[in-house]
């Protein structure tokens, strides 16, 4: 009853009623929830509600494996064949409170990833869900295409607590940690680390952090603002996203590694007849730390199916090259310390479920110097087209791009990716 969002004797509204369906859904808790308005009080000035909750079981496993093929065009990824395995275990309102304990682990050839966590909601009896979480990361990075040996091993190991509040359109929240971070390579190859330090050059990405744990206490507040009519296809309204992470070493030996990064976000949405306009705007920046100290995976990207689609996932310019063992120029992603990317499409239907999106997307990454921004070769685009075909669980989105111009051989022109969902 507590998280229904009305009360008896309140004024009729329908918006508060999906609200508190969708608070319920969102607990996990219940295996169907459903409300039901009743006509027979509708004589007497009032409308029952008849709502009903059908509990889950308290446990449930789920296990998970698929098979890809992975893009040889990516430099993270090796090409061929790749599996992903795995599992959940949930534990639902142990101590009746409508909390949940669950523990998640996932294995791919070339990402590990163990998760265990606990919510609460409704800590102290205010309207915050709490949660705890402890989770252990490892990433195996091979650097290039055809490396049969892990370059960099990436390590995230943590913990943190938080709170956060959600209503129809504010979601907030605050997280408090501790992580150690880790880039290693193997010790006993030297060929290996060689490579490495060739592929760190390319990146520039200090060799001096390699094989060093780092501790951090962090703290990252969130706020998200949601305006939409639609949040799977919306056609009106704004959706905003500010996400600020603070990392504070806690070794004297890495004590001017703190760092501060801070992401905005911005979309609206406005409907010109059926014709639908979307824009979006990206801007992220780290404060303090050097570009070279920045871990390969605190940087900003661009390219991909969400940012600027005529380039693979990471591999928009500025990019290094890096020539391995065998002779080989590879182009690695080098990323950014400031990043901006702005995004536009008008999504059109045509007929029953099929809709055509024109878009185009903009974007710049830079380094330490902001003068970066305003060289010619920083500043990428992409001009495409995208088919969209609407289905219950969100649109399925086969995009093609082109790039304004290709700065390297290797590059592609034309790129595309088939996905779920919009781009933004």
């Amino acid at each position: 009853m507590r998280e229904l969002k009305y009360k008896e004797g309140d004024i009729w509204d329908p918006q508060k009623v999906r609200a508190s369906f969708l608070r319920l859904k969102e607990l996990q808790l219940f295996d169907s929830v459903s409300f039901a308005p009743l006509r027979f009080g509708e004589q007497m000035g009032s409308r029952p509600i008849l709502l009903k909750l059908h509990s889950d079981d308290p446990f449930e496993l789920r296990v998970r494996a698929g098979l890809e093929l992975q893009d040889i065009q990516e430099y993270q990824t090796f090409g061929g064949l790749a599996y992903k395995v795995g599992g959940t275990f949930m534990v639902k309102n142990p101590t009746n409170h409508a909390d949940q304990f669950r523990f998640d682990a996932d294995v791919a050839l070339s990402h590990r990833e163990i998760n265990c966590a606990y919510n609460y909601p409704w800590v102290a009896g205010f309207p915050l869900d709490g949660v705890l979480q402890a989770y252990a990361i490892k990433y195996d990075q091979p650097g290039f295409i055809g490396s049969n040996k892990n370059l960099y091993t990436f390590f995230q190991q943590g913990c943190f607590g938080g709170l956060r509040h959600k209503t129809a359109t504010i979601d907030v929240g605050i997280h408090l940690g501790f992580e150690v971070d880790r880039t290693s390579v193997r010790n006993d190859d030297v060929a290996s680390q060689k490579q490495a330090s060739l592929l760190a050059a390319a990146i520039d990405f200090n060799p001096a952090l390699l094989n060093k744990r780092v501790p951090f206490v962090f703290v990252e507040p969130t706020l998200m603002l949601n305006r939409l009519d639609n949040n799977l296809n919306p056609t009106q309204g704004t959706f905003s996203l500010v996400s600020f992470r603070g990392m504070f070493p806690t070794n004297n030996t890495f004590k001017q590694s703190f760092f501060v990064r801070l992401l905005v976000e911005h979309s609206w949405f406005y409907s010109l007849g059926e014709v639908v306009s979307a824009w979006r705007v990206r801007v992220g920046h780290i404060f303090h730390r050097l570009f070279a100290d920045t871990m390969p995976s605190e940087r900003f990207y661009l390219g991909g199916a969400n940012s600027i689609r005529s380039y693979q996932s990471d591999q928009a310019p500025p990019l290094g090259i890096f020539v391995d063992c065998d002779g080989h120029r590879n182009l690695v992603p080098r990323g950014g310390k400031t990043m901006v990317n702005f995004n536009v499409e008008l999504r059109i239907p045509t007929f029953r479920n099929v809709g055509l999106v024109i878009f185009q997307d903009l974007g710049a990454l830079s380094g330490d110097a902001f003068a970066e921004f305003f060289h010619a070769n920083n500043i990428v685009a992409g001009t495409g087209i995208g088919v969209r075909y609407f289905t219950p669980i969100g649109p399925l989105r086969l995009d093609i791009a082109c790039k304004w111009r290709k700065l390297y051989l290797e590059e592609r022109r034309l790129n595309w990716f088939l996905t779920f969902g919009q781009a933004f």
